[in-house]
């Protein structure tokens, strides 16, 4: 949503809150909207630093990321060769040196 419809939907739980005649529903509505108008400025500041996101993309939920972490491949641990983060080369693990004298 665009900021601008935060703002008409804050504006409307205003107007709700002018409607109301308890003080606590007017108060609940005043908080609604004021966290529209919060929300509001958060999708401009996010706008402003980053850009508008094209509609097409698609913004993955929290639980799809998390899914996507959890089923990345793990490397064997028993595996004797691994890839050297610096060089791109595998570096062989140190085998303990046995004594081979008869």
């Amino acid at each position: 949503m665009a900021a601008d419809q935060y703002r008409r939907r804050a504006f409307e739980a205003r107007q709700r809150g002018a409607q109301a005649f308890d003080s606590s529903i007017k108060a609940g509505w005043e908080r609604v909207a004021h966290e529209w108008l919060a929300l509001a400025d958060q999708v401009e500041l996010f706008h402003r630093r980053y850009g508008k996101l094209d509609s097409a993309e698609a913004i993955p939920h929290p639980s799809q990321i998390v899914q996507q972490q959890q089923q990345q491949v793990q490397p064997k641990k028993d595996d004797d060769k691994e890839p050297h983060p610096a060089f791109g080369i595998f570096a062989f693990r140190a085998q303990p040196v046995t004594d081979r004298r008869p």
